[in-house]
């Protein structure tokens, strides 16, 4: 072999180098960027409503909970927290995000906020959070007041029927549309097993709900 061979073979080499060993470094200092951001934004203390609504809430039946679940994010149960680097955030998680900081702009910020929120508070404890600063509509704001305000009773004492049309209101659904979206809400309970088909026979739309 030539000199000039071996010094062609020795450039070569550390061109082959050089393609494996930068996609590494670009990974390390991606990897570093991301640490940073994700550690430099703050998480959100929960700001509930006031204690008495959210004794109520807290007392929300096991079927009410799953009908708002329904309404919001039917698969919020079975989310896993965590995902690509350990950032992926429920729906329903960053709709509370929204209602808690009032930005409806999203982005990675909201997704690292509700990923912090998923690390430190159960499920339950967000879908919660979420009822208590919820819009129902007509100025009704968080389970509670929706509660008082349509049926004249508290959250805690809602039947199915009841949260499945307070589920109804949720995100400004128009009233004309609100028993349609009712019965969606129990037929996506029945497709879960959450409700079995005679309970969905027996209920009929609340009528206080019909013009609240």
């Amino acid at each position: 072999m030539s000199q000039i061979d071996a010094v062609t073979g020795r450039r070569r080499w550390r061109w082959i180098v050089a393609l494996l060993v930068a996609p590494i470094l670009l990974i390390g200092v991606a990897v570093v960027g991301w640490t940073y951001y994700y550690d430099s934004v703050e998480s959100i203390v929960p700001d509930r409503q006031p204690a008495g609504d959210r004794a109520m809430s807290a007392q929300l039946p096991e079927t009410a909970r799953r009908a708002f679940v329904a309404a919001i994010e039917p698969g919020f149960l079975e989310h896993s927290p965590g995902g690509f680097a350990g950032v992926d955030p429920a729906e329903l998680t960053r709709g509370y995000v929204r209602l808690a900081t009032q930005d409806d702009d999203g982005g990675l910020r909201e997704t690292i906020i509700a990923a912090k929120l998923e690390a430190e508070y159960s499920l339950e404890e967000i879908l919660l959070l979420y009822l208590d600063r919820a819009d129902f509509g007509s100025g009704r704001i968080g389970v509670q007041a929706a509660a008082l305000g349509v049926f004249r009773h508290d959250a805690a004492k809602l039947t199915l029927a009841e949260a499945a049309a307070l589920g109804a209101m949720l995100n400004g659904t128009p009233r004309a549309e609100r028993q349609i979206r009712w019965a969606e809400i129990l037929r996506e309970m029945l497709d879960r097993d959450w409700i079995s088909q005679a309970q969905l026979a027996k209920l009929t739309f609340p009528s206080a709900a019909s013009s609240a």
